[in-house]
């Protein structure tokens, strides 16, 4: 029943338990995770606002051509799928693979390179007009990856349930390494895409070169209608408290121009 689980909050067994939906508990529970992310966000924001920058920092380079993936079947998979979404989103999920791999070299953090790339490719999935549902999005995405590690004829089915579980994770406000690092690396660069965080740890070069790559194309508009839908679509989500603590200024106040 819809409401009612034992798994962890976020992950995919909980999204499949219920659907998305929280309890009056784990609503409590999400919105203490929410203010503890603001309260560890928020100097930075401050700092970002005052400085003017568009974006990065005096942190460290990292060179892009050290974080490609690998080119196997699932990945080009994943490619396809994603080059059908809508462009802003597209590019929006190479930019989170992207940011959660600098930051990945930037912490020292070891992970599977293949199941971040392809959970960031189709973590957003749901947002797509196309695939709009009554349930949280972030089973769109799961369905992705799994139909994907099928096509590709992947007997990996353990990399499936990791990009699958990181695809649930991203919406909660903090994924702790112990949740699975590639979760943690995709919240981190999903996070800093939509709202700025830890952007500053990254030099202005690093940012801009990621940007160049993959245009933002008026992603914040976009992102933040394709967000507010979702937070219609199921009022008991993670999407619709998160919409109704902020997070529509949150993206419009990110340290990018669009």
């Amino acid at each position: 029943m819809a409401g009612q689980a034992s798994a962890p909050l976020g992950t995919a067994e909980w999204t499949r338990q219920t659907k998305g939906r929280l309890t009056r508990r784990e609503r409590c529970s999400f919105v203490a995770q929410a203010a503890r992310f603001q309260a560890a966000a928020l100097p930075e924001q401050l700092a970002g606002l005052l400085r003017l920058r568009p974006g990065g920092g005096g942190g460290d380079v990292v060179r892009l051509a050290d974080l490609a993936p690998p080119a196997t079947a699932l990945t080009r998979e994943a490619e396809d799928r994603a080059a059908a979404l809508p462009a802003y989103l597209c590019d929006h999920s190479h930019r989170t693979y992207l940011w959660g791999a600098c930051l990945a070299a930037l912490d020292g953090l070891r992970y599977d390179r293949e199941a971040l790339y392809v959970a960031a490719l189709l973590h957003d999935a749901g947002l797509a007009q196309e695939h709009n549902r009554d349930e949280c999005f972030t089973l769109t995405g799961i369905d992705h990856a799994v139909a994907a590690a099928a096509a590709a004829g992947c007997a990996g089915a353990e990399l499936a349930s990791v990009a699958a579980d990181a695809i649930a994770l991203h919406v909660n406000p903090i994924v702790k390494v112990e949740r699975g690092v590639e979760a943690h690396l995709l919240a981190a660069g999903a996070a800093l895409d939509v709202v700025g965080r830890h952007h500053r740890r990254l030099d202005i070069a690093t940012v801009r070169a990621i940007v160049d790559r993959h245009p933002r194309q008026g992603f914040k508009a976009s992102f933040r209608s394709a967000w507010r839908d979702e937070a219609e679509r199921v009022p008991q989500g993670r999407a619709a408290v998160l919409q109704r603590l902020g997070f529509g200024l949150a993206i419009r106040l990110a340290p990018f121009d669009e």
